[in-house]
């Protein structure tokens, strides 16, 4: 009983001097809900405070989809390994005031991505080298 003594101290004093991982888990693309948090075309950027912009992918359909803040979309999606692309996409065709330019440009900006990259919560979108959308997970669909 004795010598379990200095084995509990010394494994108490090894987890004390372990590095704390706050890095969480990085969410999947697919079944996660990515809530938009901004837009760059280069020379704006949009942030679209309040919107209810968002994307999720659905790997099995090789689909994506959500909402632009005014109108939902749809589109195909090609996903191989961290390259992404989206293709025909289509919205619904309501004009919203003090939104549509957020929106334009979001659906502009996905027709251009070639790249992504997640970590943690954080999702961004590039197209080569320069990001144009990031989004952060607001859970599963």
């Amino acid at each position: 009983m004795l010598r379990l003594i200095p084995v509990c101290a010394a494994l108490l004093l090894l987890s004390f001097s372990l590095p704390a991982t706050d890095k969480q888990a990085d969410k999947p693309l697919y079944g996660t809900k990515w809530k938009l948090q901004s837009v760059h075309n280069g020379t704006h950027e949009f942030t679209p405070a309040g919107s209810t912009a968002f994307l999720r992918l659905e790997a099995g359909k090789n689909s994506a989809g959500g909402k632009g803040g005014c109108n939902s979309f749809g589109s195909t999606v090609k996903v191989e390994g961290n390259k992404i692309s989206f293709s025909e996409l289509f919205s619904t065709k309501m004009y919203c005031e003090g939104i549509q330019p957020v929106e334009d440009a979001y659906f502009n900006a996905l027709n251009k991505a070639t790249r992504y990259h997640i970590s943690g919560d954080k999702l961004v979108i590039y197209q080569d080298g320069q990001e144009i959308l990031v989004f952060v997970a607001v859970g599963d669909f």
